[in-house]
Formats: C-alpha cells, sequence, structure tokens
C-alpha cells in the first residue's frame, strides 16, 4: 500500500440520493448601507458554500442547488445591490461597478461568518468572486467555476457590441443596442439559448427576472455594469496569476452552447489549473437549469475526494469509483458486456489499490455494492491488489458485520487484505458532531488542557509551576492535533517528550520513579529550575517552552483559517 501513486475510492454514501429536504430561508442584512438579500440553507457545523450568481439573475437560479446541496454543506447565496430583492440605489448617486459589489459580498460574508468556504462562481459571479478571494487567497477551500471567463478566448459574438462600441465611446447611441439583453424576450433567450432541455427550463426564471428589470433604475444599473465590465478584461492576468500561484482545487462546468461564453473559456482554465476538473454540458448560459442532479452529484463526489487527499501521502491521488447504481442486477446467465459493466470493470484495472468505504446495512453491506462485486467475480480486476474496507456504524459495535460480510467477498476475489486492512468505527453519529464543531476550537483546547492536566494531579510530587505546564502541554497536543487532523503528530510529540526525559536522560517524568537510560543525567538546583521531585515538567523553562510552542501552532491554525467558531457565533 506505500508504494501506491494512485489510489480508487469508494464512497458508497455519495451514490445514495443527494436531495435534502431542508428548508431554504429567505433573509435580509445591512450591509453597508444597504438591504442585502440572500438565501441561506444547511447546519451552520457544516462546510460552507458560497454561491454567486450570474447576469441577468439572483439568487434565484440557485434555488434547486441550494436544496440538494444543503445536506453536506452550510450554503448561502446574495443577491447584488440591484439585483433580486437586495436594495437599488439611484445610479446617479451610487457607483454600480464590479469593484464595488465584491466590496459589498465580501462585508456582507464577514457578517455571516464566511472566513472560509467553498465558491461557486457564474457569470458575474466570476468577476465579483475573483476579486474577493484575491484579496483574501486563504479563505478559499474549493472554487466551482460555471460559464465565467477569466481570459480573453471564449467570447460570443454576442459581446461584439460591448467590446467594439460600448467600451471605446459610451454613448447613448452605443447603448442602445445593449439595452436589447435587457427586455423580456431577450431575457428569455438567455435561459433557453443551448438549453438541453428547453421545455423543461421553468419560465419562473425569466419572469422573476423581468419583474425585476421594470424597477426603477434597473435598466441604468445594469448598462452602467455593461461597460464596468471592460474593466474585469484588464484584470484577466492578475486573476490568471491568482490561479496560478495558489492553485485552488477547481472544478469547471461549462454549458457548451452558452449565448456569451464559448467551451474555449472553459478549456482555458486548464493552463493555469492543469489539475482542475472539467465537465463539458449539453446546456447554455444557465447549466444548472437542465443539468442540477450531474452537477450535484459531482460537486459532492469532488470535495470528498479532495477531502481525503488532504490526509492523504502527496503521491497518492484519489478518485471516486463511480456507476454502481448504473449496473444491471447480477445474473450470471446474463451477458456482462453492458456499457455500465465494462466502465465499471475498467475504472477498476485503472487503480492501484481500492478503498472501500461502506455503511453497515442489516449486518451486512448494501446491496448495490455486494451486486458490483458480483460483476468482477469472473473478470479478475481485483486479484492482488490491495484493499482497505472501512465501516461505521451508530452502535457501539460499529461495522464489524459489514467487514467481516465484505471481508469474505474479497478473499474470494483475490484481493490483497490482512488483518490490517480493515477499520470499523462506532458510534458514527457521536463522532460527527463532536465537542470542537459544537463549541468551537478555542473551547475544546481548554477542556482538553484541563483534562489532561487533571488526570496528572494523582501523580506524586506535584506542583503549582508542574500542573499548570501539564495543563498547556495538554493544549499543545490538541492544537498539533487541530493543525493536522491527525493524532500522529501529538502522539509524535507526546512520545519523544517522555522518552528525552526518561529513556536518554534517567531524569523523573510526572513525578514517576526513574528507571534504565542511555545517559545517566544529574540535576541539581532549585526546584523552579529543576522541577525538583516531579521531574524537568515541573520546570519553569518547560512552562515556557510549551507556551511557546503553544501559541506558535495556535497562530499557525488562525492564519490558515482552521480554527472553528463556536455555534453560536456563526
Amino acid at each position: 500500500m506505500k508504494n501506491l501513486t494512485k489510489l480508487f475510492s469508494v464512497t458508497l454514501l455519495l451514490l445514495m440520493s443527494l436531495t435534502s429536504n431542508a428548508n431554504v430561508s429567505y433573509k435580509s442584512i445591512t450591509v453597508d448601507g444597504l438591504n442585502i438579500a440572500y438565501r441561506e440553507a444547511g447546519d451552520s457545523t457544516k462546510p460552507k458554500l458560497v454561491l454567486l450568481h450570474g447576469f441577468p439573475a439572483s439568487s434565484h437560479q440557485y434555488r434547486n442547488l441550494i436544496e440538494s446541496l444543503s445536506d453536506k454543506f452550510h450554503v448561502i447565496a446574495p443577491d447584488y445591490p440591484g439585483f433580486g430583492l437586495s436594495d437599488i440605489p439611484d445610479p446617479a448617486t451610487y457607483n454600480y461597478s464590479f469593484d464595488g459589489i465584491s466590496l459589498i459580498v465580501e462585508h456582507f460574508l464577514k457578517l455571516k461568518g464566511f472566513d472560509h468556504y467553498g465558491l461557486f462562481v457564474q457569470d458575474y459571479g466570476g468577476p465579483v468572486g475573483f476579486r474577493i478571494v484575491g484579496r483574501n487567497p486563504k479563505a478559499l477551500d474549493w472554487l466551482i467555476i460555471q460559464n465565467t471567463n477569466a481570459y480573453e478566448v471564449g467570447f460570443t459574438p454576442a459581446w461584439d457590441g460591448f467590446r467594439g462600441a460600448l467600451w471605446k465611446n459610451r454613448s447613448a447611441e452605443t447603448e442602445k443596442p445593449l439595452a436589447g439583453f435587457l427586455t423580456h424576450d431577450a431575457i428569455k433567450s438567455i435561459y433557453l439559448f443551448g438549453a438541453k432541455n428547453p421545455e423543461q427550463i421553468s419560465p419562473d426564471n425569466w419572469e422573476s427576472d423581468n419583474a425585476f428589470m421594470q424597477r426603477p433604475n434597473a435598466v441604468r444599473v445594469n448598462l452602467d455594469l455593461f461597460y464596468d465590465y471592460r474593466k474585469n478584461v484588464e484584470l484577466y492576468p492578475v486573476w490568471q496569476e491568482f490561479l496560478r500561484k495558489n492553485q485552488p482545487k477547481t472544478i469547471i462546468f461549462w454549458g457548451e452552447k452558452d449565448i456569451f461564453f464559448t467551451p474555449a473559456g472553459g478549456e482555458a482554465y486548464l493552463k493555469d489549473l492543469p489539475n482542475a476538473e472539467i465537465h463539458r454540458l449539453e446546456a447554455g448560459h444557465f447549466a444548472v437549469e437542465d443539468n442540477l442532479d450531474f452537477i450535484s452529484k459531482e460537486m459532492h463526489k469532488f470535495y470528498a475526494t479532495k477531502a481525503i487527499e488532504k490526509i492523504a501521502p502527496q503521491n497518492v491521488k484519489i478518485k471516486l469509483l463511480t456507476g454502481l447504481d448504473e449496473l444491471p442486477y447480477f445474473n450470471p446467465e446474463v451477458s456482462d458486456n453492458a456499457p455500465s459493466v465494462l466502465n465499471f470493470r475498467e475504472q477498476l484495472k485503472n487503480t492501484d489499490g481500492i478503498i472501500f468505504s461502506t455503511p453497515e446495512y442489516a449486518f451486512g453491506v448494501p446491496g448495490v455494492l455486494k451486486n458490483a462485486l458480483d460483476w468482477v467475480v469472473s473478470s479478475a480486476e481485483l486479484y492482488k491488489k490491495p484493499a482497505l474496507a472501512i465501516s461505521a456504524s451508530p452502535s457501539s459495535f460499529g461495522g464489524d458485520k459489514a467487514l467481516a460480510s465484505l471481508k469474505l467477498t474479497l478473499t474470494a476475489l483475490g484481493t490483497n487484505m490482512d488483518n490490517e486492512s480493515s477499520y470499523s468505527i462506532a458510534g458514527i453519529k457521536d463522532k460527527m458532531n463532536n465537542d470542537e464543531e459544537k463549541l468551537g476550537s478555542v473551547i475544546a483546547l481548554i477542556i482538553s488542557g484541563i483534562i489532561f492536566g487533571a488526570l496528572h494531579l494523582i501523580n506524586p510530587h506535584v506542583t503549582i509551576v508542574s500542573a499548570i505546564t501539564i495543563i498547556v502541554f495538554g493544549v499543545l497536543l490538541s492544537a498539533a492535533y487541530m493543525y493536522y487532523r491527525s493524532l500522529w503528530f501529538p502522539i509524535a510529540i507526546h512520545f519523544t517528550w517522555n522518552f528525552m526525559q526518561n529513556g536518554i536522560y534517567g531524569a523523573i517524568t510526572s513525578g514517576n520513579e526513574k528507571t534504565s537510560s542511555l545517559l545517566t543525567a544529574k540535576i541539581e538546583g532549585a526546584d523552579i529550575i529543576t522541577g525538583g521531585q516531579f521531574g524537568p515538567e515541573g520546570a519553569i523553562q518547560a512552562l515556557l517552552l510549551c507556551l511557546l510552542a503553544t501559541v506558535i501552532i495556535i497562530l499557525k491554525l488562525k492564519e490558515q483559517n482552521k480554527i472553528i467558531k463556536p455555534y453560536w457565533k456563526r
């Protein structure tokens, strides 16, 4: 397993229904003196996701996507000033620009406690979003791009009136042709042009956009932004440099028949984001309208793989196996040449190892997984391949029964598996709602330090200094865990600390008696310096050292936005 260069991950939970019945809230908040409307859904303790709308829409364009993502994310989608239900101040006194909109949205996100988040940008959402994360790159967890340009290539002829006349010389004459984009029929055509199933696009889209366009000053607002769009093109090199430098984890969805942007605009991102995942869709400007299920599923899968890659070795590439739900019911008397079966086998063939991550269902694995494995009994794609099995259950026994069933099947298939190649998680619901998620990182650190210190109070010869040192050391270990989200680092710190004292120098450790050691050290001096009979952990130097290391790690946690706020501050 250590020499794998690619790792194929199977996460069955992602193959289940991804739609959510969570209620969407419709709210508003005052930002820089303006009333900003927004939609919000999902548990505030879950990963945050921001959806930025395009032209000529509002947060309404994400109404269905918000519900389908709210089971796994805390989703928020604002209406820009002049759009949707947000305020529309008079353009005579308010400067409508993409710079200004980006500042409003940035301040909005700060007020909502969105310090770091995934970002979905479409059309106007690109210029707005790229400005925001350009000013604060560490806020961006991952990026979803849908038909918004950051390169000179990819503009359709629909832009000729902008680039050839308006941007060179704005006047009533050069504005007049472009005002045609703001009519009822034009707005309708933006939704329907290139759509895979035009009859399935809800008229609510263009009817609501058109209604908002009838508000006083709405046409002038859009004409101002049409003219200001030229500044976006000027910033393309800046945004490209941002992408090149930061390499955000990115998935791209591109409607190939967009009235404004050609597929070349989507392909251009791969120049600076070679690891980005791109999906070319039979769709127009608003690809989510008739590709909702696909986009939602791919976003869930993409986020899951990137989350796994964070804790995987650098030379390991994670992929999610797809198509289990498309396989026919296994029947040995039926031909195994179905396209879905061949595709499934090909995916298995092209991987170096497999992780099976499955819930326990009725004391076994779900039928969809067993059905899939039956299809490879005779074709041997799993023969001698390394495999790891993970299962979880709310019960105190974990997924032991599912693992037992799965291991029997994998043994029959000839996978390379040993007794250490499985992992059972008990009480999964409790582990998914830990104290840090509820109370926040700071309180979790304090509690961990106090508990760690309290466990050492029963040790012989404890002093005030040693007690404080042990508490600080407990905070240090907890902070180390929060930084890497792995127990190995704090375990290594604790082991090294104790081994150096006892195993190397033969010093007293936490008040316990000396044992055999590599060296024999003689420690003399005042107890405040030597730690006395409690050992070096009771010395003032140890306290200062632990305190310094703890402060450094906590500052790193803050710098990288890894500190979780308590639920009442989110």
